[in-house]
């Protein structure tokens, strides 16, 4: 594409490569995930005379320190909730927090900003994407997060609350705070490819059919943030998603 750095490239094309790995072998191999980790979170330094690549890596920066809020929230809960009923709550909500105040802080956030008929559209495309998208997620083999054991009714309301704060993080960090500085410099449609990619492979290890499922879903809600112009759109469909795809597995896990 005329006019966009190679550096631009050369950072595109380094964070499909070393986030997922970094994430994928962080357990088996802690020393790569936290040189990886240093290195994005130093990265804008060498941009601060160009102001869209500086903001390229300072996405990428904040993508490591969501994943450290979320390492660190989940050993804190460990300390009270043995039982893990809540642990995966408080760590999307703390992320939540923190990508939202420092997002707020160096990224122009817009697309939060949207007027009541605004949300209602969005809220309509979000349910009619985010609903059938869902069963599509169960049929891909995609695995679900370790559940605590609990009835019915209850089940529901842990998945529903989970599935809103996963939603509002992955949507805000992947379809805004990413993908709005590699938009900047590559345009909508190889920036598109580009989150749905990224947000793909951080869903490794699962079955190739549930990552090309969400390869599938990055570029919808891309196509939602800008049909809409803003987050919610994408918000409700990845709320209403993982609210069918969590409760069909529970239902019928072997289906």
């Amino acid at each position: 594409m005329d006019g966009v750095p190679p550096a631009a490239w050369a950072v595109l094309g380094l964070s499909l490569v070393t986030l997922p790995l970094a994430i994928a072998l962080s357990d088996a191999y802690p020393a790569f995930f936290l040189i990886v980790s240093v290195v994005w979170l130093v990265s804008p330094m060498f941009f601060t005379q160009d102001r869209a690549l500086f903001n390229l890596c300072l996405a990428h920066s904040l993508f490591f320190v969501i994943l450290y809020v979320r390492v660190l929230a989940v050993s804190a809960v460990r300390l009270f909730d043995s039982a893990e009923l809540m642990g995966y709550h408080v760590e999307q909500a703390a992320a939540l927090i923190v990508l939202l105040l420092l997002a707020g802080r160096f990224f122009p956030l817009q697309m939060l900003k949207v007027t009541r008929q605004g949300i209602g559209r969005a809220m309509a495309f979000g349910l009619a994407v985010g609903l059938p998208f869902g069963v599509l997620d169960h049929l891909s083999g995609e695995r679900i997060v370790g559940v605590p054991s609990l009835g019915w009714p209850a089940y529901l309301v842990w998945a529903v609350t989970l599935s809103l704060l996963v939603g509002t993080v992955e949507e805000v960090l992947f379809r805004g705070v990413i993908y709005r500085p590699a938009r900047n410099i590559v345009g909508p449609r190889t920036a598109s490819m580009f989150q749905a990619l990224l947000f793909s492979l951080v869903h490794y290890p699962n079955p190739p059919s549930a990552l090309a499922a969400a390869l599938l879903f990055g570029v919808i809600m891309v196509f939602l943030v800008e049909r809409t112009g803003n987050i919610f759109g994408p918000v409700v469909a990845h709320f209403s998603n993982n609210t069918i795809w969590m409760s069909l597995a529970r239902s019928s896990p072997f289906f």
